[in-house]
């Protein structure tokens, strides 16, 4: 799941983002179906979420860990390590209004910055494995990405 518009924050304006989790692109049906399809498979697969808003990533990954996706320690034969989860930045200046309301919003909540284990640092896919979005995001503008892979 790539890159899903975020939600609409209050005062924010962007009145086509989703308003509740039932319209957000990731729901739990969808992530029952991906666990229940993923779970059948015979070779191991995975489900990739990121996302550039923090709460969306971190939404989709507790909503999928709910279904009974767990964090994947390791991708193709090669298991992560410390380098390969993101390192906590405490010091990442909200950019934008809607960074700043998502930080706001944050502080209030049991919600803090994505970092540690399960989010990775870097993406797993080869360059040219991936979207153009990710690319903009991390080579371009270097803003963070917030990425989980996960397994059922």
């Amino acid at each position: 799941v790539n890159f899903p518009s975020p939600y609409k924050v209050e005062g924010g304006g962007n009145s086509q983002l989703p308003e509740s989790m039932g319209d957000f692109l990731l729901t739990p049906e969808v992530a029952r179906a991906a666990h229940r399809i993923l779970s059948r498979s015979q070779k191991p697969g995975y489900l990739y979420l990121q996302s550039n808003c923090a709460d969306v990533a971190m939404f989709m990954r507790d909503l999928c860990q709910k279904e009974g996706f767990q964090v994947a320690e390791s991708f193709e034969g090669r298991k992560f390590g410390l380098e390969d989860w993101l390192p906590a930045n405490d010091s990442a200046v909200p950019e934008t209004e809607r960074d700043k309301r998502v930080a706001a919003k944050m502080r209030s909540t049991r919600w803090t910055q994505p970092s540690g284990f399960g989010w990775l640092a870097q993406s797993p896919l080869p360059l040219h494995g991936r979207t153009e979005t990710e690319v903009h995001q991390a080579l371009v503008t270097k803003r963070p990405v917030y990425r989980t892979l996960l397994q059922p």
